[in-house]
């Protein structure tokens, strides 16, 4: 509920003070940097930017469905990275991630400051009820980035404790994504619970743009900057990861997981260990 309070606040105070929807970005989310290490943020409405279609409320939260829904599911490996930076003073930056293995997680290049050197990283797990904070887990993530490439559009990270065992890892989508192909994007818009975006989150059409990076209208906020978006079209798994909300016509960009593969050979090693470990499906896909 507190989640939602925000949201319908954050929304009436765009409204009043008449800020530019299209031209904003959904970035991370500039929390407290007094909070770090808590699970539950603080989420000042002065703080919040709008995103690309922040103010449409076309996202869901992830305690609305069941622990075996599809939708749970797909969000078991989905977590919130916190990341606390010196630049004039402390501050917090907050954006989604997804656990790769046992000891890598994967989030946009934007999660990691460039004007300021990195203190310390979080990784939150299983925040997905505002109401039951006491579940989530938090694991320590190594402040020195493992690979961070800002022309692809991703960071790689060390994560201690392996969370993979309890929380499991994403797997990579091996179809292309087709023009205006239905999605779901899942993350922690404004540092909070988990949300699943839905209704209207599709590819654009074409779903490519010039510069190799994937359209899409998902529903979007600071904070989901990391957030996987999901091919629904057959096995569920990862197509891309959303980077900002500066795309054309106002429409969000994502960072395609090939575009990952091919500029990290970590991360192509990772998707050749899941094609050894597939069972096979229709179409070569492999099934959860």
């Amino acid at each position: 509920m507190m989640f939602r309070t925000v949201a319908v606040v954050f929304a009436l105070a765009v409204l009043m003070l008449g800020l530019p929807v299209p031209a904003a970005q959904a970035q991370p989310f500039e929390g407290d940097p007094l909070a770090f290490g808590r699970i539950v943020q603080p989420v000042p409405v002065r703080s919040v930017r709008v995103g690309a279609a922040g103010t449409r409320d076309m996202n869901e939260p992830l305690s609305a469905f069941a622990d075996t829904s599809p939708m749970r599911m797909a969000a078991r490996s989905v977590g919130r990275l916190d990341v606390l930076y010196a630049s004039n003073g402390n501050k917090v930056r907050h954006c989604t991630a997804v656990i790769v293995d046992e000891a890598f997680v994967l989030t946009s290049d934007l999660c990691l400051p460039v004007e300021g050197g990195i203190v310390a990283m979080t990784l939150v797990m299983g925040f997905d009820d505002g109401e039951m904070p006491s579940v989530a887990q938090v694991y320590t993530v190594d402040h020195r980035p493992i690979e961070i490439d800002r022309e692809t559009g991703y960071a790689l990270l060390h994560v201690f404790g392996a969370p993979s065992l309890r929380f499991g890892a994403v797997r990579f989508a091996l179809r292309p994504v087709l023009g205006a192909q239905p999605m779901w994007m899942i993350g922690h818009p404004v540092a909070g619970p988990l949300r699943i975006a839905r209704l209207g989150c599709a590819a654009t059409d074409p779903a490519m743009t010039q510069d190799g990076l994937l359209g899409h209208r998902c529903d979007t906020l600071p904070g989901t900057s990391g957030a996987p978006l999901f091919d629904i079209s057959g096995p569920i798994a990862v197509s891309a990861l959303h980077r900002s909300g500066n795309g054309p016509e106002g429409d969000a960009v994502a960072v395609p997981i090939a575009r990952i593969i091919e500029a990290s050979p970590r991360i192509a090693r990772i998707a050749r260990d899941q094609l050894r470990t597939c069972q096979p499906g229709p179409g070569d896909d492999c099934l959860p």
